[in-house]
């Protein structure tokens, strides 16, 4: 018993000990923020550019956009997620604020859940699609079901279901990311490689609003030239689109699964009264011939 009590005080410490580390750690990592998914502190210099915020651009943006309350949705794939900027002058004031919810490889589904998302939270005024072409390439054997419709987003980070719902598992999986993001080792990690990337002009980034500035490719840009970025771009294009469906209709009909979304993103904004623009992103030359070469055209 003597033995044992002995060793109670060191017990004790080592607790406490801890217990002062982890809330250290949650600390360090609600004030860097290193996933851009609080906002408590955002100050030049020590967590403004957000290296793994861009990397995890799926769990940040789901966040994110809820905090912003954008009057301005941008929607999309990564053509409208890096050449829309939120914080452009272009915008006039009556559209402010603007929010980019765009996410590389989004297909259309994609696109109408974050906009049942925000409107969940807080109706936008006016939605930005980015309506790319290949987007809508599907098989002629194509059903006309949700598995058909291309990759979705991740539903589980979404206030509601498909079918407009509160979607039953939102809370745990917020409470799940809360505590990988504030609690874990990795997420530590990440603070410390955030407040080392304040200083790289070539490190990843996601601005508050949505925006991806693409500082990594400036880097590519740098030290490899643009005409090698071009020419591996070019390259990747060729051959994932050679592999792509080449049709945009079911067979025998004028229609498809990625249409029939298109059409339930008007009719939602229409029955919402917000203003919809489509834009059609603008191909550079060499897309344009890639598109011939591969039978797309």
């Amino acid at each position: 018993m003597a033995n044992r009590s002995s060793h109670r005080p060191y017990l004790l410490l080592s607790m406490l000990l801890v217990i002062v580390a982890v809330g250290c750690v949650a600390a360090i990592n609600l004030i860097v923020d290193p996933y851009g998914m609080y906002g408590f502190v955002f100050k030049r210099g020590l967590n403004q550019i957000k290296p793994h915020a861009g990397a995890n651009g799926v769990m940040a943006k789901a966040y994110q956009v809820q905090r912003a309350r954008p009057s301005t949705l941008i929607l999309g794939n990564s053509r409208a997620e890096v050449g829309f900027n939120p914080l452009s002058a272009s915008w006039p004031p009556t559209l402010h604020p603007v929010y980019n919810a765009a996410l590389p490889g989004a297909y259309p589904i994609t696109s109408l859940r974050y906009l049942q998302h925000v409107i969940f939270v807080q109706k936008p005024t006016v939605v930005v699609l980015g309506v790319d072409f290949v987007d809508y390439l599907i098989r002629e054997d194509a059903e006309s079901d949700r598995a058909a419709m291309g990759q979705a987003v991740e539903e589980r980070r979404l206030l509601v279901t498909y079918e407009g719902t509160p979607n039953p598992i939102y809370r745990q999986q917020r409470a799940a990311d809360i505590a990988a993001s504030v609690m874990s080792l990795d997420a530590f990690i990440h603070s410390i490689n955030t407040l080392a990337s304040q200083s790289r002009l070539d490190a990843q980034d996601l601005t508050p609003q949505g925006f991806n500035p693409m500082r990594d490719y400036a880097g590519i840009a740098r030290r490899e030239g643009y005409e090698i970025m071009f020419r591996q771009r070019d390259e990747e294009n060729a051959r994932a689109y050679a592999r792509r469906p080449k049709s945009i209709y079911r067979a025998g009909t004028a229609t498809s699964s990625q249409l029939d979304i298109l059409r339930s993103m008007i009719a939602v904004c229409r029955e919402q009264e917000i203003t919809l623009h489509m834009v059609i992103y603008p191909y550079h030359a060499h897309l344009l011939e890639t598109f011939h070469a591969v039978a797309l055209w």
